[in-house]
């Protein structure tokens, strides 16, 4: 039986002062595309870390999954309606809620990824503590 390891650590950035349902949901679209596009040639791992960068916490969820060609789909990746995978079901409007709801938050995301490798998004979100 393979069995998933997930790896949390928000050590660097134990709590984050934002809108709670957004975060919710970047995270669930996160971790939810890790688990839907797992490779099936080995077990998942996922890791989802915290970390402070300038102004802004971030939050990365990586992954060892199928990941995305992105000299092919770097200029549709946030788009609505979009998809990468197309042997799995979806709509293609994760990754464009992500870098939506990131923006509300003013904040932006970053991908890191690779085919057959995996896949690491970043999400910046404003420190409003530093406003403060």
């Amino acid at each position: 039986m393979k069995r998933e390891n997930f790896h949390i650590d928000f050590s660097e950035v134990p709590s984050i002062y934002t809108v709670k349902a957004i975060l919710n949901s970047i995270l669930y679209n996160l971790i939810s595309n890790a688990i839907k596009f797992k490779s099936t040639k080995q077990k998942l791992l996922v890791s989802v870390t915290s970390f402070k960068k300038d102004d802004y916490v971030g939050i990365q969820v990586e992954d060892n999954g199928l990941g995305i060609d992105l000299s092919l789909f770097q200029k549709d990746l946030f788009k609505m309606y979009k998809r990468f995978h197309n042997h799995l079901e979806g709509k293609g409007l994760g990754l464009y809620l992500i870098k939506s709801q990131a923006e509300s938050l003013n904040g932006f995301v970053e991908v890191a990824s690779e085919p057959n490798v995996g896949t690491a998004f970043r999400v910046f979100i404003k420190d409003s503590r530093e406003d403060s």
